[in-house]
């Protein structure tokens, strides 16, 4: 999976996972930690994925949802773009999804399963805050207005 950037401080890494268990998280911009970095998945986490993807039928998905012919009613700009890559065999299915396009109802189970990929996968650990500062803490003192 690759998510690309938007207009502001949307995450920009690609994920992979095996069916061995071998994560690859490559962070590009946005993230805590870029680079690459490795991991592992149980088996039984890889067939969690394994079932999302046969449940949502994704090598029956479009190629992409990205313009008003792919489905989309309504079109947004500068919003990220998801691109998820699943191969099964000899087969291989690259569906690219562009958040901006509204009105395709296979858009909220493209955007489950790459919620599920960066779950199982564990990216929070190295988007972490997305590399932006985190807000400084609120003050404890009071304030008081005078005349």
């Amino acid at each position: 999976m690759h998510r690309s950037g938007c207009y502001g401080f949307c995450p920009i890494y690609e994920v992979e996972v095996t069916e061995q268990g071998v994560v690859t998280f490559n962070g590009h911009r946005f993230v805590e930690k870029t680079g690459k970095h490795h991991s592992k998945v149980t088996p039984n986490q890889f067939q969690k994925l394994v079932a999302f993807v046969k449940q949502m039928n994704f090598f029956k998905l479009q190629d992409r949802y990205r313009y008003e012919q792919d489905g989309c009613t309504t079109w947004w700009s500068d919003n990220p773009t998801v691109d998820i890559i699943v191969t099964r065999g000899s087969k291989k299915k690259h569906v690219s999804y562009y958040y901006g396009c509204k009105g395709p109802s296979v858009a909220t189970q493209i955007d489950a399963l790459s919620k599920a990929i960066d779950k199982v996968t564990g990216t929070s650990a190295w988007i972490g805050n997305g590399g932006i500062p985190p807000p400084p803490p609120k003050s404890s003192v009071k304030r008081t207005q005078t005349r």
